[in-house]
């Protein structure tokens, strides 16, 4: 059969494939990431930071309170010992965990932490209490931070000491907690350095 004879779709030419579209390349990522940004370059919620942003200081974190003159007195304690205090609270908003996150992996060699409770607010039951039966409680701050380091840190590395009053009461389920009273010039200092001891935080050789 010619081709003038052949059907006319066996006369046709096969369908050519069509080009691909050209991909745009993908943006690079940059070499040193800005601390804060998004992405796993920058900051891991497993508490692990760039090296590049790790200090390799091993001092002591600090939840301060109210009252100034105590936690004046309290800083210098700590910095007696040559220990370096990295305030937390309130030197960064509550309202922005993911910067406390961060300022803790900062610091990765540091594992204790020095909490400050003082009597910032007076409470009272909503139903049947009464102003002249409310007691004074640390702000709910220091109580969300003091939570947190426990749960990070363990019990062992976490030293909190209180200001004594009449009407003071510990926070809710806290009340077995080893809180150590604060007084100026008090016993609390020696305690302290105690404990700094105990987990390596000073040098005890001769």
């Amino acid at each position: 059969m010619s081709d003038e004879q052949k059907p006319l779709e066996e006369q046709q030419p096969a369908p050519q494939p069509r080009p691909e579209p050209p991909q745009e390349p993908e943006p690079e990522a940059p070499s040193n990431p800005v601390p804060g940004a998004d992405g796993p370059s920058a900051f891991k919620d497993d508490f692990t930071f760039n090296k590049f942003h790790a200090d390799n200081k091993r001092g002591i974190f600090v939840v301060l309170g109210d009252r100034d003159e105590i936690n004046q007195d309290c800083l210098s304690t700590i910095r007696k010992y040559g220990i370096e205090p990295f305030v937390i609270y309130p030197m960064t908003s509550l309202l922005d965990t993911r910067s406390i996150r961060e300022l803790i992996a900062q610091h990765p060699k540091t594992d204790f932490a020095f909490v400050v409770m003082t009597g910032d607010d007076f409470v009272y039951p909503r139903e049947g209490g009464k102003p002249a039966t409310a007691k004074l409680k640390a702000s709910q701050e220091v109580v969300f931070l003091l939570g947190y380091l426990l749960g990070k840190f363990g019990i062992q590395n976490v030293f909190t000491v209180y200001r004594p009053q009449k009407s003071f009461v510990f926070p809710t389920g806290a009340q077995n907690l080893n809180f150590v009273a604060y007084e100026k010039n008090g016993f609390w200092t020696q305690i302290f350095e105690n404990r700094l001891k105990e987990r390596g935080l000073l040098d005890t050789s001769p």
